[in-house]
């Protein structure tokens, strides 16, 4: 298999999210287990179903929960998958997935979350 490097984190946990959100639409990888089998195949020699318990353990998500493209879930999903496939603590970093979460999602969600932010009650 082939990897790529990019030259910040915003632009790998950015190139993340759009390669599961291709899973998605053009494979139905539509689950958390979906996700990970393609990910990380076990034919590469990857636990697979080790990493597939282990991000929805960190996520508190069943394997099998159904999610969409622009599944707000995603974020904590990539968080969970970079901690695992970085074996250090990243968490530094997050503050780069959170720009690339910006950057990611479609303006009607982001609109929509503004709207919520915004309420006065």
């Amino acid at each position: 298999p082939s990897f790529e490097e990019f030259e910040t984190m915003r632009h790998g946990f950015r190139a993340a999210l759009l390669l599961i959100q291709n899973y998605i639409l053009k494979y139905g990888c539509n689950t958390i287990s979906k996700i990970i089998t393609r990910w990380a195949p076990p034919t590469d020699n990857n636990r697979t179903a080790k990493y597939i318990a282990d991000v929805c353990k960190m996520v508190n998500m069943g394997g099998n929960e159904v999610l969409s493209n622009h599944d707000p879930r995603l974020k904590e999903i990539v968080r969970a998958m970079s901690l695992i496939e970085s074996g250090t603590d990243i968490r530094d970093y997050w503050s780069a997935l959170d720009v690339a979460w910006d950057e990611f999602k479609p303006k009607s969600v982001y609109q929509k979350e503004r709207k919520q932010v915004g309420r006065i009650k």
